[in-house]
Order: structure tokens, then C-alpha cells, then sequence
């Protein structure tokens, strides 16, 4: 689902640009986990694959090395565990022709630009 992977890369790169974090894939947003069957990959490599597929071709392979999966069980479902590190570099999220800049704001994440976009990355990466 276009839509479901647009809102995971959206989610990783705001953990990139600001403090790292983890993403919980099959897990619903009341922390109820769901499992991963529904996502219709055949084994766990698989999945993981296509999530760095995604990763490196809208982020970058430097973004990629940032990211680290594995799966676990919690409540008797399967979940994918991303871990997200503390990008040393501006992230951006490419989308055809435009690239977006996300960041961690409390428990969302949110779109920067202009000045505020450039006010962050000076005061976040040139430290």
C-alpha cells in the first residue's frame, strides 16, 4: 500500500533528522499489535527487502545504514522493530520531482520548510 509506506518513510526520516527513535510495523496506533500478515510478503526477508528498497530509493543508502529491522513477537503476533539512529546528515524524502524534509515533533512527525526547514538543519546538523 502506496499510502502505508509513504507515512513509514515519512515516520523514519523524521527519527533520522531528529533524535533517532523505533517504528513498530504491525502494531496499531492504540499499541494493539495486528501482526504482519496482512502486508502479503511470503517470509520476513521479504519484507525487509522491500523496506530497504524503499528506504535507499527515496532516502539514499546513507540513510539506510541509519536504519536497522528485525522481527519479534509481542502478544502472540509477528512485528517488524525498526530502529531508527541519529542521522549525522539532513535526511530528505524523495517524491518524484520534490524532496520533503520530516522531523520528530513530540509523538508526530512534521513537514519542515523554508525558513524554518534551514533554521532547523543549522541549529540540528552544523553543530
Amino acid at each position: 500500500d502506496k499510502e502505508i509506506e509513504a507515512a513509514v518513510l515519512k515516520t523514519l526520516a523524521g527519527f533520522l533528522n531528529a533524535n533517532g527513535g523505533v517504528l513498530f510495523i504491525g502494531v496499531s496506533d492504540d499499541g494493539t499489535p495486528v501482526g504482519l500478515e496482512a502486508d502479503g510478503f511470503s517470509n520476513e526477508d521479504k519484507m525487509n527487502q522491500h523496506l530497504y528498497n524503499i528506504i535507499i530509493g527515496t532516502m539514499g543508502e546513507n540513510a539506510g545504514t541509519a536504519v536497522h529491522v528485525n522481527f519479534d513477537e509481542f502478544n502472540g503476533e509477528q512485528i517488524m522493530v525498526v530502529r531508527c539512529d541519529r542521522s549525522s546528515f539532513p535526511v530528505y524524502v524523495k517524491d518524484g520531482n520534490t524532496q520533503q524534509f520530516y522531523v520528530r515533533i513530540g509523538s508526530s512527525t512534521r513537514a519542515l520548510f523554508g525558513e524554518g526547514m534551514l533554521s532547523y538543519i543549522n541549529r540540528r546538523f552544523n553543530q
